[in-house]
């Protein structure tokens, strides 16, 4: 006879992210993920005040921004958005973001700041409902095998 165990899975979080019934999923155990997701979100956060200087610094030139000005605005900015897509796939498995935005869609930060919304609530209580039962579990008032 075979023992086996299997640790780190049970708290897995599969959601759902197209109309095909594809699905990403989040395992709030790997701490790893937590602190990558949190690299990813300070990144995001930096990009988006990078970007936002960078158009307002072109929308500044007003009618003496030529056409190649606005053409390295767009490279500049699909170069961004590139990285992030990037940046997601690593982070929660190939092929998220063509579940997500669809198929040869490069996303806006705009799109990947909802998409990052509407993920953390499923995250946030994982976390919640794995400290609830890490406090059941080694509360004071627990009796171990009595």
């Amino acid at each position: 006879m075979t023992n086996s165990i299997r640790i780190g899975r049970s708290n897995a979080i599969k959601i759902e992210v197209n109309d095909d019934g594809e699905y990403i999923e989040i395992n709030p155990d790997d701490k790893r993920f937590t602190l990558r997701l949190k690299g990813f979100i300070n990144s995001l956060k930096s990009l988006e005040k990078e970007t936002a200087e960078k158009a307002d610094a072109w929308a500044k030139l007003g009618d003496n921004a030529t056409d190649d000005d606005a053409l390295d605005l767009l490279d500049y900015d699909a170069q961004i958005c590139e990285k992030v897509k990037n940046s997601i796939d690593e982070l929660f498995g190939d092929n998220t973001c063509r579940k997500v935005f669809g198929e040869g869609v490069l996303p806006s930060l705009d799109n990947v700041r909802e998409f990052i919304n509407a993920i953390t609530p499923y995250f946030a209580e994982a976390v919640k409902s794995r400290k609830s039962n890490i406090g059941k579990r080694y509360s004071a008032n627990r009796r171990g095998g009595r």
